[in-house]
This record gives C-alpha cells, structure tokens and sequence, in this order.
C-alpha cells in the first residue's frame, strides 16, 4: 500500500454518540454493520455495498432487518431515488463576482412546516428564511465533510479556512 498521509489514525466506536449514528440506524444497528464492514474487510482487503447486502440476505442475517426485502416497496423507493438524483442533476449557470458558477436548479428546503421539497435556487436566494436554511444545511454539510477527511494533512489548509469562515458567523 501506498504511504499514509493521514494526520492521525485512530480507529474507535466512540463516534458513535456524536458523528458515526445515523439519521436511519440506532446505535446498536451501526455496530452491526460495523461488525460486518470489519469482516468483509478482514476476508477481502476492502469492502462494497454489494458484499454488506449480501451478507445481509440470509433471513438468520442479524443484517436481515435492516434492508427492505418486499421488491414493490424497494423498487418504489429506489425509483424516488433515481427521481432525486435526477432534480439534482439539472443546474444552470450563473454570472458572480468571481466568474460563472454552475449551480443546482433547486434546493431541497423545508417550504412548509414539517414539509420538505425543491424549490428553485433563485427563489431560495431570495427567500431570508429559506436562504437561512440552505446556508445553515450547508454549514452542516461542510462539517461533516471536514470531520470526516479530518486526518489527512494535505487537506489541512481547507480545513482551516473552513474553521475560519464559520468562526466569523
């Protein structure tokens, strides 16, 4: 293997209260599947989405209950998911200060309480509430990408300017 750039290793469950839970496993379930990432490395080197499902495909998997096995309800979910990956795709372009940006036709925002949906950009950029949500989410979003590349030190100048944009806010 090639040489480790990375800042500092440490490999623990403890991020688990804090980063590794997702919105959609509790933590019991993140330390299956971090059982199962663990074993599938150990055999392969590495490991794919493919192999943790088919781990998970034997009804006595622990993994079992955690994927949607019924094909009507996987199919509709994973054409909602094509239909997203498709709104994202559409983006147009923008004149700024610093030359043109291509940007998103829509952002997903909360237009209603408790109701989330695109909404075009230019109606979000003009929108304080809704602006306020895109550039809060997108703080968020900004973070968890700087936690997760947080021990690679080649990465350490974006690190700090992200730590120096969001200190001023």
């Amino acid at each position: 293997m090639a040489k480790n750039n990375a800042a500092a290793v440490v490999i623990t469950g403890d991020a688990d209260d804090e980063l590794a839970l997702s919105r959609r496993l509790s933590k019991a379930n993140v330390q299956l599947v971090r059982e199962a990432m663990k074993q599938l490395i150990e055999v392969h080197g590495y490991m794919t989405a493919k192999q943790l499902l088919e781990l998970a495909r034997p009804k006595n998997s622990p993994l079992h209950v955690l994927f949607e096995w019924d094909n009507t309800k996987a199919a509709e979910n994973f054409r909602l998911q094509q239909a997203g990956t498709f709104i994202r795709c559409v983006r147009f372009k923008v004149l700024t200060e610093d030359g043109v940006c291509v940007v998103p036709e829509t952002i997903s925002v909360y237009h209603e309480p408790g109701r989330r949906g695109y909404v075009p950009t230019l109606t979000v950029m003009s929108d304080d509430e809704l602006a306020g949500q895109a550039v809060a989410e997108a703080k968020e979003a900004y973070l968890r990408l700087r936690s997760r590349y947080a021990t690679f030190k080649k990465l350490a100048p974006i690190h700090a300017a992200i730590d120096r944009t969001f200190r001023k806010r």
